[in-house]
C-alpha cells in the first residue's frame, strides 16, 4: 500500500507512516511513529474530487479547533498538526475502540464497569467545554489502558444548548432529534446509551423491552433493575426526558454496585451460550 506523501508538522517533526487503521466520510486515519519510537495517529483530509477534499480540509480544520478546545483523559489528545498548506491532524494513539472489543469478544465485566463509570464524567466534560460530539459510536469510543477515550470530533460542533445541524448519513446510533436535525445537550447521551446497548447486547433494538431481553438472553442472567433505570435514562427518545450529566451518574453507580456484587457480567457471554 502506497502512503500517502508526509511533510514535516508544525512542531517541525517528521513522522512515519505505519498502516492505515480507519477511513472516514472526510478522512482517514494511520498509525504512525515519531522520532522518539512514540506511537500516534494521524489524520488526512480525503476526498474524491477537489470540491470534496475542499470541505475535508474544512471539516479536519473544525476538529483541530474542537479538540483545541477541549481537555480531559477521556478524549484523544491533538498533539500535533500539519501546515496549513498540507492539513493533517496528529493525535495520541488509542489501541482499541469499543467496536474491535465487540467483534473480538473481549466485552468483559471490567470494560463495562469502566464505560459505565467513565463515560457519564465524559458527557459532562463535554457540556462543561460547550462540545456536542453527535457521532458516539462504538467505532469512535476507543479503550486505552482501562480508560474510555472518545475519538473523532469530525462531526461535533461547539454547543451552548440547542442547535441545528444538519447530518448526512443518519445511522441506528442516532436519537430521533437529530431526524429534523436538533442537537440537544442530551443528544450524545442518547448515542453512548445506543454504544452501551450494543456492549451488553450485541444488537441494537426497536423496544428497551427488547434490549433488556437481548441483554438477559445473552448474559444467562437476570438484569438488575438499576441497569434498566439506566439505559433507560439514557435511551429515552424524548431528549427533555434523558438523564443529565449528574444524574446519569448517579445512575451508573447504582447499577456498578449491584454488578459487582451479583457479577452479572463475570463471564464471557458466548460461554454462557456454549454451556446452555
Amino acid at each position: 500500500m502506497r502512503l500517502p506523501h508526509l511533510p514535516l508538522s508544525e512542531k517541525g517533526i517528521e513522522y512515519t507512516l505505519l498502516d492505515k487503521i480507519s477511513s472516514g466520510s472526510y478522512g482517514e486515519v494511520y498509525r504512525a511513529i515519531d522520532p522518539y519510537i512514540a506511537m500516534v495517529a494521524i489524520k488526512f483530509p480525503r476526498g474524491d474530487s477537489e470540491e470534496q477534499l475542499r470541505d475535508s480540509r474544512e471539516v479536519l480544520r473544525d476538529e483541530a479547533r474542537i479538540m483545541g478546545h477541549i481537555s480531559s483523559p477521556y478524549f484523544t489528545a491533538l498533539v500535533d498538526q500539519g501546515r496549513q498548506a498540507h492539513p493533517f491532524l496528529v493525535m495520541e494513539y488509542v489501541p482499541h475502540t469499543i467496536s474491535q472489543m465487540i467483534g473480538d469478544h473481549q466485552i468483559n465485566q471490567e470494560v463495562i464497569i469502566n464505560y459505565l463509570r467513565q463515560m457519564p464524567q465524559a458527557l459532562r466534560e463535554l457540556q462543561r467545554q460547550g462540545v456536542a460530539h453527535c457521532d458516539l459510536k462504538p467505532n469512535n469510543v476507543g479503550y486505552s489502558g482501562k480508560t474510555v477515550k472518545i475519538l473523532d470530533f469530525g462531526s461535533a460542533i461547539l454547543s451552548r444548548g440547542t442547535e441545528f445541524k444538519s447530518i448526512t448519513e443518519l445511522n441506528d446510533y442516532h436519537p430521533p432529534e437529530l431526524d429534523i436535525c436538533l442537537v440537544t445537550p442530551t443528544t450524545d447521551t442518547f448515542m453512548a446509551g445506543r454504544t452501551l446497548e450494543v456492549m451488553l447486547s450485541g444488537e441494537i433494538n426497536t423496544a428497551l423491552s427488547e434490549t433488556f431481553l437481548a441483554i438477559e438472553s445473552r448474559w444467562m442472567q437476570k438484569l438488575p433493575l438499576e441497569v434498566r433505570s439506566l439505559l433507560r435514562g439514557m435511551l429515552h427518545r424524548d431528549h427533555s426526558r434523558r438523564a443529565k450529566p449528574e444524574e446519569l451518574s448517579r445512575l451508573a453507580e447504582e447499577a456498578i454496585k449491584v454488578i459487582l456484587r451479583r457479577n452479572t457480567f463475570q463471564r464471557e457471554p458466548d460461554l454462557y451460550i456454549a454451556q446452555n
